[in-house]
């Protein structure tokens, strides 16, 4: 629930409307491993009183539907499990609904299922492509790495395997500590080789080149790396040495146009980063809970969201999502990630629940000549003010409480003696 930035003294009401779709997410086969994935599918009823089945048609491209499922129960909340879905394959779908005579609806509004959660980041040690001479393994006794010391030359033929389609950078991790020695021809599957200075540039300022191990993206000029667009599947990098005494460690691919590689960061499918997380705070009955997270990996990354420590069945997408908000909602909100064999948590996320009900006085006792009770509905989790008045027009602000269960008890101090006394409770919102 979203509450005005000025806290107002009016009684509110908020109104949500909903589309008439709601996916949510579900990977019941949550192994790495796994080829596969099922995604359970829901969305609301359609309101005409004779609808019997629904059918679910998908396909791989847009607009175009290989597949339909037949799901014969018109439920309230009607919801079917789309199974033998490809990892990393997202699936363009659309719902029609059919009634007792048979006809069938229009297609609903298309979404897509099953696709890749996060940010891809593969990496390859370049000594395990296809390796031709005269490049050689050269090694310090602690790693390995490609080179060739005497004469240029040679490729090696790297595979990397991606998980979702976009746009790519290409990464590079080299020592080249002279202009004489840093630079490459890099071609992705068989397409046109490039010339990559790893500077940037032939003359690069020398400042800039570096005696040690460092990263470098492909690029044909100084800090404007080249982006490739690859679909889901295997690929093939190949590098070919231009100059003699280049040394190539490892390769890095990624669609995280943000990330720059430091260090080491060893090849492998165990790298996971959480890049951004929102959601949490208070909330209104009947509003939705959203929370989101947002990662990289360095292969398909797997997510379970759990409350309070218990695992929410189908709640595995990056984006959390609970159309209506109840009191046993409130709590922490946790998503454990995996990608390949790192694991990583993003939260708590601390949800509150307050009563989105106007408040109202549904009784009101007079405790002592000084002390009143007020029995309240609406508005639970948020701070009344209690307000008191002799005359209706000069009203003096007597108490502020936290309405926690709909029993509100103040003082009045002016009310002793008093046969009559005005008072007035008013919810406010929490602060921005």
């Amino acid at each position: 629930m979203l509450f005005p930035k000025r806290r107002s003294r009016d009684a509110v009401a908020w109104f949500l409307t909903f589309s008439l779709l709601t996916i949510f997410q579900s990977k019941v086969e949550a192994r790495v491993s796994s080829p596969v994935t099922s995604v359970l599918v829901q969305w609301d009823a359609n309101p005409e009183p004779d609808i019997v089945a629904y059918k679910l048609y998908r396909g791989t491209e847009s607009g175009v539907y290989s597949q339909v499922d037949l799901i014969d129960e018109a439920v309230p909340y009607p919801s079917h499990l789309v199974t033998d879905l490809t990892l990393g394959q997202p699936y363009y779908c659309v719902i029609t609904a059919v009634n007792g005579n048979g006809f069938e609806s229009g297609f609903s509004e298309e979404f897509v299922i099953n696709e890749p959660q996060g940010r891809f980041l593969g990496t390859v040690e370049a000594e395990d492509g296809v390796i031709t001479e005269p490049f050689v393994e050269g090694t310090d006794g602690t790693h390995t790495w490609l080179e060739s010391p005497t004469v240029a030359g040679g490729s090696a033929r790297v595979p990397v395997n991606i998980h979702a389609a976009g746009s790519y950078t290409i990464w590079c991790r080299v020592l080249a500590p002279s202009t004489s020695e840093d630079s490459w021809f890099v071609s992705v599957d068989d397409g046109a080789p490039l010339t990559f200075h790893v500077y940037g540039t032939p003359t690069p300022d020398p400042a800039e080149i570096s005696p040690d191990w460092i990263w470098r993206p492909v690029q044909t000029s100084p800090g404007n790396p080249l982006t490739f667009d690859l679909s889901p599947g295997e690929h093939f990098i190949e590098f070919e040495l231009r100059e003699v005494g280049g040394k190539l460690d490892r390769v890095l691919v990624t669609n995280n146009a943000d990330f720059v590689p430091s260090g080491n960061l060893v090849a492998g499918n165990g790298y996971l980063e959480i890049l951004d997380s929102s959601g949490g705070g208070t909330v209104s009955v009947g509003s939705p809970i959203r929370l989101d997270v947002e990662a990289m990996g360095s292969g398909p990354i797997l997510i379970q969201w759990y409350h309070d420590g218990i695992a929410l069945p189908g709640q595995t997408s990056a984006n959390l999502r609970i159309p209506g908000a109840t009191p046993a909602d409130a709590g922490s909100y946790v998503a454990v990630l995996r990608s390949g064999t790192a694991v990583m948590a993003a939260g708590p996320f601390v949800v509150e629940i307050i009563d989105g009900e106007p408040l109202r006085v549904d009784a009101f006792t007079r405790l002592s000549d000084t002390r009143v009770e007020f029995r309240t509905s609406g508005q639970l989790g948020t701070q009344v003010t209690i307000e008191a008045s002799p005359d209706l027009e000069a009203w003096l602000e007597i108490g502020s409480e936290f309405n926690y269960d709909g029993v509100i008890v103040v003082d009045d101090p002016e009310a002793a003696g008093e046969l009559q006394r005005y008072y007035r409770l008013e919810s406010l919102p929490p602060e921005p």
